[in-house]
């Protein structure tokens, strides 16, 4: 009989998937990240996952190999991959956010000022703040400093939170402190609904 393999067979799925512009991957079957050279931004991919890597493919070559992660909305990232001296990100620093946000609202620049806190690489703050930015110039200034102020008292910084809070109109809304995300869907109710509720009988 023949040598087994060294590893154990594990069934393969398949996707084909754009790299952003912070050089990342974006696996819905995770809802995670994972990172790519930056030489291959705006490139297609071939992702090839398993139960518990993720492989990733260029023109037949494999090029990032990741071990599978099911943390929501996170990045996993090789620092090698990054891009934060490529051209794109040249002219990019937490001031240069800092000094937009701060045009825009005392509120909205605080948030900046304390998303630079986090402990994340560059590609990721710089995408939440254009993420930001893009935000602020289409909603209204007081739904959006409400937005940033809940996210603040709840300790969440994330682009993806302050949007959800007003695409959902759930500004003057109070918010658990354990709540991670909302959800992005029309079928919210407010307190306003259900202080209506108290006035109708049902038989």
């Amino acid at each position: 009989m023949a040598k087994l393999p060294d590893e154990r067979f594990e069934l393969r799925s398949y996707s084909m998937l754009k790299v952003a512009k912070n050089n990342h991957i974006y696996l819905s079957a995770d809802k995670h990240y994972y990172s790519v050279p930056h030489t291959l931004m705006g490139y297609t991919v071939k992702v090839a996952y398993t139960r518990s890597m993720v492989y990733i493919y260029h023109e037949g070559k494999k090029v990032a190999v990741h071990s599978r992660n099911f943390k929501l909305g996170a990045y996993s990232t090789v620092k090698e991959h990054l891009c934060s001296h490529h051209r794109h990100y040249r002219d990019r620093s937490p001031d240069y956010y800092r000094n937009l946000s701060a045009k825009i609202s005392k509120v909205l620049y605080e948030y900046v000022c304390l998303l630079f806190e986090q402990k994340r690489y560059p590609e990721q703050l710089y995408r939440s703040c254009d993420g930001l930015l893009a935000l602020a110039r289409k909603s209204d200034t007081e739904a959006l400093e409400k937005a940033c102020k809940t996210a603040m008292e709840n300790g969440i910084f994330s682009y993806k939170f302050i949007q959800n809070i007003i695409e959902n109109h759930m500004e003057d809304e109070s918010i658990q402190s354990n709540i991670t995300a909302l959800p992005k869907h029309q079928n919210v109710r407010g307190k306003s609904y259900y202080s209506n509720q108290q006035s109708i009988n049902f038989e």
